[in-house]
């Protein structure tokens, strides 16, 4: 069985976080800073998840990214 890879683990992640926000947004600042990571690459992989309609967000002061559908309907295979 191969690896996760590193993009899939920030994406399972990223997930898990704004899941447990319950609805609430992220920023991808607060979610690279949890991963000691580069919000750049974070806001990358975050993009992916929005085109596969995991996740997304709203521009502006009190923006961030948030979950598209409910936890329970995001399986790992989607994050993969």
């Amino acid at each position: 069985m191969a690896g996760l890879s590193s993009r899939s683990a920030v994406a399972i992640h990223a997930l898990a976080m704004l899941a447990h926000r319950r609805g609430g947004s992220l920023t991808s600042a607060e979610i690279a800073d949890s991963l000691e990571s580069n919000p750049v690459l974070v806001r990358r992989i975050l993009g992916h998840l929005r085109d596969a309609h995991l996740v997304r967000s709203t521009e502006g002061r009190g923006g961030g990214w948030f979950l598209a559908r409910t936890p329970r309907d995001i399986t790992l295979y989607d994050a993969y």
